[in-house]
């Protein structure tokens, strides 16, 4: 067996999530002293840290030990994926220990790890433990010092926000309040946040996000909102929100687009036909809270 016929069988199990079939062909490589490429090692390591399966990782570690030293040596032992499967076991604790101890010793992981944590952090905050919400806001804060790395504060800054848990949001109000380098990085955000909750018909998050914005004066950003909360007025045909959402960017000196204020005088005049679809929607009773 060839290395390229290699590749196209470790392919195949890896498409058809064979595990066991994975684990025999592992075992053969071992015996024969042969391995699959750096692509299909990583493959196989993402795959058993996201099923929690330390016994994948240990024998991928053995195999590589005897046939691609460079690769388990650039990889720090794999330990970044047993840290996963450390995580998804309920050990969070003793998983950002060892996520930082990589992250630290290892710039080549840095981003990987960010990748990685950014979706482990969802579910982690979701499971209401406040003190693994401690740890990752500590976690987040001294990769932010030490590091100048701001983005897995950002990913945990927007979980919270998006949060219907008052405590959570108040966490990502602290974070904003402390970082101004995290509210820089928020910026980039905003579109995703707006997009994510007017899709759902949830204004609140989106009232939210103009305070904290009006709070520092970012009014380009405040601009952003607004118009996507009048679009969503207006495709609703809801005239009264419409008219308050102008007079309170005119009360802020937060400029409208010329296409918005056309938009309301063609609601405002009743020229603009609003479909069958949009007349179902049931627009949620709110106060704005400016």
């Amino acid at each position: 067996m060839n290395f390229r016929e290699l590749n196209v069988i470790f392919e195949k199990y890896l498409d058809e999530n064979n595990h066991y079939k994975l684990f025999e062909l592992i075992e053969t490589c071992i015996d024969k002293k042969i391995c699959p490429s750096d692509m299909i090692l990583t493959n196989m390591l993402t795959m058993f840290a996201q099923i929690s399966n330390t016994d994948g990782i240990n024998k991928l570690q053995e195999l590589c030990s005897m046939t691609n030293p460079e690769f388990l040596k650039v990889n720090s032992n794999f330990q970044h994926y047993r840290a996963e499967t450390i995580w998804l076991r309920g050990n969070v604790s003793k998983a950002i220990e060892m996520f930082e101890d990589t992250y630290e010793e290892n710039q080549y992981l840095r981003r990987r790890i960010r990748l990685m944590l950014k979706h482990l952090l969802y579910e982690a905050v979701s499971k209401r433990s406040e003190a693994v919400l401690v740890n990752l806001v500590n976690f987040t804060e001294r990769l932010a010092k030490n590091y100048n790395d701001y983005y897995l504060m950002t990913c945990l800054w927007q979980v919270c926000f998006l949060s219907e848990w008052f405590s959570d949001q108040q966490v990502a109000f602290d974070l904003l309040e402390r970082y101004s380098n995290l509210r820089r990085a928020v910026i980039n955000q905003i579109p995703c946040i707006v997009s994510i909750s007017l899709k759902y018909h949830k204004t609140d998050p989106v009232y939210r996000l103009l305070e904290i914005l009006l709070k520092y004066e970012m009014k380009l950003q405040s601009s952003i909102i607004l118009v996507a909360l009048f679009d969503y007025r207006f495709k609703q045909g809801d005239l009264r929100s419409c008219c308050e959402i102008v007079k309170w960017s005119a009360k802020h000196k937060i400029m409208l687009p010329s296409v918005q204020h056309e938009k309301f005088l063609r609601l405002l005049l009743r020229e603009e036909p609003v479909s069958h679809k949009h007349k179902q929607i049931q627009s949620p009773t709110y106060e704005l809270k400016f």
